[in-house]
């Protein structure tokens, strides 16, 4: 048998093979922009998916209304068309073609019903021997398979199995010998390889894959026993949780028959989703007690990174869950304003491409003096705006997408323009008042013709 140690350097390896060909800077750590959905009014609202254009879904709580809504860049978010008569609604999936799949409540049933929506966000009736199931559908792939939770028996959570639904057709998954044993479908890719958990004989529930009309016992870490797959990308790497003799979570990343852990901090970690590339995103508790989550990304090579150490100085937000990635490394997440009590926004990270280098001449702004900016790696002759605020969260670039790039600065202001030199270098000089001693102070660069975005630059002004 392999040793622990050779089993994660080959599934290492492997993730490096598909890290190569990822859109990302992967030499230099990544930093984030922040996006609040809009949704601060209501009580808690978790995002659930993301598609490969930046569209995310999930559901508003608050009151006796619980709407599903969907929200892109520049927003603001949208609701979800809700069935007549049913106000607690709940969106789980999104595929490319941004379709939505998601449940509501049926009191009369005493369940959920699974539902479905086109990209426009209106109910769709013509999901023959779908719509009148009762249970949740949790996630779609490309090609319209969907995959969730069927309940057979009406006001019996526990009488649930996994489906998966095609071409008019739906079909229960095969059980790990326990016959219509508890067991739900989580995710499926594009090859219609689907994850989830299923109940084992042994009476825990375990992790496990769908494929080729079979089921895989994916097994559990050393010295656990109970097990759950949330995510499965189209490579085939899997990424979930399983749970340890104290009761607290280890997330962990299957490939090629293989499982390894990817715990490395905190109380408990969960791994949710992992994209094309290889990137895994969840979070970690560091204190359930105390509502101390943080959203966690994992890479080959970086390991387990604690985002909210990637998101500039002095952030509006802290992200707590990661819940879904895209191909672009966008994030869904939820959070909160810094430091509040707990209240779960829907947020999106952003990935920031920085191609430029922002600095101070002699590396200090004096109040009372003239000072000057400086950037370099521009392009010659193009237009460089200076921009600065106090705080950092996310701010479209004028005439670009979220998908090429982000400014990190909350609500910024303009310092004033420059024209790069031949060497791709701006300059711009300003007087300090004196009266702005000790005021702190962060600034960033933009080319809008390049979506070109510079690093940041915080102080203190002396």
């Amino acid at each position: 048998m392999l040793s622990a140690d050779i089993r994660t350097c080959i599934c290492v390896t492997a993730a490096l093979t598909l890290l190569a060909n990822a859109p990302f800077a992967f030499g230099q750590p990544w930093e984030y922009a922040v996006f609040d959905t809009g949704t601060l009014a209501r009580e808690h609202s978790p995002i659930t998916d993301i598609s490969r254009t930046g569209v995310v879904v999930g559901t508003t709580y608050g009151g006796n209304s619980w709407p599903a809504f969907f929200w892109s860049s520049p927003g603001p978010y949208a609701e979800f068309e809700t069935p007549t008569g049913f106000y607690r609604v709940f969106a789980f999936g999104i595929n490319a073609a941004n379709t939505t799949v998601g449940s509501y409540y049926d009191a009369s049933q005493g369940s959920n019903a699974i539902v479905t929506w086109n990209h426009s966000g209106e109910l769709q009736q013509n999901r023959s021997n779908l719509t009148d199931i009762l249970g949740d559908a949790f996630a779609i792939n490309d090609n319209d398979e969907i995959v969730g939770r069927w309940q057979r028996t009406r006001s019996s959570w526990y009488d649930s199995v996994a489906f998966h639904w095609a071409n008019g057709q739906m079909t229960q998954l095969p059980d790990l010998g326990v016959r219509n044993g508890l067991s739900f479908a989580y995710d499926i890719n594009n090859a219609g390889h689907i994850v989830g958990q299923a109940e084992h004989p042994a009476g825990n529930q375990r992790a496990v894959l769908w494929r080729d009309g079979g089921v895989v016992d994916l097994g559990a870490s050393p010295g656990q026993s109970e097990s759950s797959a949330y995510g499965i990308n189209d490579a085939g790497q899997i990424v979930g949780s399983d749970v340890m003799p104290d009761g607290y979570a280890s997330a962990f990343l299957w490939q090629s028959g293989r499982l390894f852990s990817l715990h490395h901090f905190g109380e408990s970690t969960y791994a949710e989703d992992i994209n094309d590339f290889g990137v895994a995103v969840g979070h970690v508790v560091y204190s359930s007690q105390h509502y101390d989550w943080s959203t966690v990304r994992w890479t080959a090579n970086e390991g387990m990174i604690d985002l909210n150490t990637r998101l500039g100085p002095s952030p509006v937000y802290e992200v707590g869950t990661g819940r879904a990635i895209n191909a672009a490394g966008q994030i869904a997440a939820g959070g909160r304003l810094y430091g509040a009590a707990p209240h779960e926004l829907g947020l999106v990270l952003i990935p920031v491409f920085h191609s430029m280098v922002l600095s101070v001449e002699g590396g200090i702004i004096r109040a009372g003096a003239f000072n000057s900016l400086i950037v370099t790696g521009a392009g010659p002759g193009v237009e460089v705006h200076f921009l600065h605020a106090q705080r950092t969260s996310g701010t479209s670039i004028p005439g670009c997408t979220l998908q090429e790039n982000a400014l990190q600065l909350h609500e910024p202001q303009i310092i004033g323009r420059a024209i790069a030199d031949s060497d791709g270098v701006a300059r711009i000089g300003r007087f300090i008042p004196a009266a702005a001693k000790g005021t702190n102070i962060i600034m960033q660069a933009i080319v809008r013709r390049d979506c070109a975005v510079s690093t940041l630059v915080s102080t203190t002004i002396e």
